[in-house]
């Protein structure tokens, strides 16, 4: 190596101890990223893929949505509606605890509380999570 204001005589360029340090940092930074992720996890029970949100991460028929649940929206074109409990008060006649928002018949549908269920309502078939409370055109009885 030519001798020149910033190469003194007798200086030596060590590369290795600079691919060292600089492999050093790598694993250190990969040790705290690895850390911060098993914490998170532990603490809030979500993994790696819960940050990527695809168009797959839908509710199928029958599913449901919320807010703080796993699935935002309904996949393609169903729909939400709200989930209602059904009650036969022609078989069940204890007095009804809960309040009933209305009646179909002798069917006393209560709304729950919580999410959206996601049916394909209007089709002409009582399918998943469709009942005569939230899709009374499909499911006749």
């Amino acid at each position: 190596m030519p001798e020149t204001i910033f190469n003194p005589p007798g200086y030596q360029k060590n590369n290795k101890s600079k691919k060292i340090v600089i492999i050093v940092l790598v694993i250190l930074v990969l040790l705290v990223a690895a850390f911060f992720f098993g914490y998170f996890y532990q603490k809030n029970k979500w993994s790696v893929s819960d940050i990527f949100t695809f168009e797959s991460d839908c509710a199928k028929e029958g599913g449901s949505i919320s807010v703080t649940g796993k699935f935002k929206k309904c996949c393609g074109s169903l729909k939400p509606v709200r989930p209602y409990r059904m009650i036969d008060t022609a078989q069940d006649t204890k007095p009804l605890l809960l309040t009933v928002d209305f009646y179909k018949g002798d069917i006393a549908c209560t709304g729950l509380p919580g999410g959206m269920d996601c049916v394909r309502c209007g089709n002409g078939k009582c399918g998943k999570g469709e009942n005569i409370c939230n899709c009374p055109q499909d499911c006749k009885e």
